[in-house]
């Protein structure tokens, strides 16, 4: 969205001197201030007790290592940063101003306020409205549009997660893409091809394919609120012609994202091998698993909103009486139609338990600690939740599902070294996993507990919210 050297550079100019900024560079300093301290190993931030050398110390961000002792200590002084970098912005009035520095700092004053649990989004309707002014200003599709989609979806995952009006229109997708993609229907044909391509091949496609995946995505997460999930919606009995076209959207969605990350024969090309680090590529192969975690987490989001919202309509239908060849009209019909609901409700769900492995998979080849901690982090816990219903409904957990339950606790604890956590959740999801603790296999070398804060990201984690290195594999791509 920003280059990150143009506020260092800014400091520079006033040495370091925050309040020396103008006004609206001053405020996304402090909002960048605010943000970096849920990450930072100061003792100005985390306060008295161990700490980490470093990012980069691996003594402590090892693998099983629970952090969220750090996450509890940095809790005050984070808030008091937050309020201040609100404050600022209310005083500047960053709302009302476009601008791209505007831009970016409405982007993470939201990111701020999403801890608040509230169902309006100022900051983030800001943002919109600063994104379409300075896409109307263009005069050509710059190369980095793709880059603008990823962060537009990111908005789009928080409010389907929270089951909130999606502010993304279609023309806002058009605005910044350039013009239609192909179809879903195309992106599978032209994905199946990467399956006789050479691995080099298969990735450059994946590349290729971001833009319009996240451009469906954004699509799909909108006629799913405002067909299904939505306030409107929900008034209504469920349409069939609806939850066709969205659940043939997420089957095309998947099938993408296996023909790239999924082979027939994984003795000879594992799935996971396409996420294998090379020294002389690691920067593209940072991207390369950044744009899968994106591709798994932003179609898990709507998976799990559409199993949410079947389990709701199901618990409030009110079953019909027993047909025995004397009931009304109405009362077969009411029969058919819940009949329906359980029957989608079962094929929902085993797309969810299907998309739950897949969560998991992305967790242990996560490209980096913040993309997890400040990008995926209520729909992780989502996933917990997720996992914890189903177990608490039968009273005990297979072996696979408690591997992945541990997965997901893991990926918790490390969270915690950023937030605190509902209380409580860790503790039940371990529960479960120690019922099969012998039974589950270890992680691989390449997991998320051995490379938590791999380059570029050891010294610059606001680059995960800044143009990544290497990012014109993906800007390119969409150009």
């Amino acid at each position: 969205m920003f280059r990150g050297t143009m506020l260092h550079e800014a400091l520079s100019s006033v040495s370091w001197q925050i309040h020396l900024l103008p006004p609206e560079l001053n405020v996304l300093a402090h909002c960048v201030v605010a943000l970096s301290a849920s990450i930072s190993v100061d003792y100005a931030i985390i306060g008295p007790g161990s700490k980490p050398a470093s990012l980069s110390d691996r003594s402590v961000f090892s693998r099983g290592a629970d952090l969220r002792e750090y996450g509890i200590r940095r809790a005050p002084m984070y808030r008091a940063l937050c309020a201040e970098a609100l404050r600022l912005a209310f005083e500047v009035g960053v709302a009302f101003e476009p601008s791209e520095h505007n831009a970016v700092s409405c982007f993470i004053l939201q990111f701020i306020e999403n801890e608040k649990q509230a169902r309006s989004r100022p900051f983030g309707m800001a943002y919109l409205s600063h994104v379409r002014a300075i896409c109307e200003s263009w005069v050509d599709i710059p190369d980095d549009t793709g880059l603008w989609a990823a962060y537009l979806l990111m908005e789009v995952m928080e409010t389907t997660q929270r089951r909130q009006p999606v502010s993304v229109s279609h023309h806002d997708q058009l605005l910044i893409t350039g013009g239609e993609p192909l179809s879903l229907q195309n992106l599978c044909v032209l994905s199946r091809g990467a399956l006789q391509e050479r691995k080099e091949r298969e990735q450059l496609l994946m590349f290729a394919i971001m833009g319009p995946y996240v451009f469906h995505v954004t699509r799909v997460a909108r006629q799913l609120y405002e067909e299904i999930t939505g306030d409107f919606a929900r008034r209504h009995p469920l349409k069939e012609g609806s939850m066709a076209e969205v659940t043939s959207s997420l089957t095309q969605l998947h099938s993408i994202w296996s023909f790239i990350f999924e082979h027939d024969e994984p003795e000879t090309h594992p799935g996971d091998a396409f996420f294998c680090l090379s020294p002389d590529q690691r920067d593209r192969h940072l991207n390369i698993r950044a744009c899968a975690f994106l591709m798994t987490f932003s179609r898990a989001t709507l998976v799990l909103a559409l199993h949410r919202e079947l389990v709701r309509r199901a618990a409030i239908t009110i079953s019909p009486p027993s047909s025995t060849g004397h009931g009304t009209g109405a009362a077969l019909a009411d029969l058919w139609a819940s009949e329906r609901l359980t029957l989608l409700r079962r094929q929902v769900k085993d797309m969810a338990d299907a998309t739950l492995l897949e969560v998991a998979r992305a967790l242990r080849s996560m490209p980096s600690l913040p993309h997890i901690a400040h990008s995926q982090r209520d729909a992780v816990i989502a996933w917990a939740e997720f996992c914890l219903d189903e177990a608490d409904a039968t009273g005990s957990v297979l072996p696979v599902r408690a591997a992945t339950m541990e997965t997901i606790s893991s990926a918790l604890k490390l969270v915690g070294y950023s937030w605190q956590l509902p209380l409580g959740l860790v503790e039940r999801l371990d529960a479960y996993v120690d019922t099969h603790r012998q039974l589950i296999p270890p992680f691989p070398e390449d997991s998320m507990f051995v490379d938590m804060f791999p380059e570029p990201l050891d010294n610059d984690w606001m680059s995960m919210f800044t143009m990544p290195l290497g990012s014109e594999l993906f800007a390119q791509s969409q150009s």
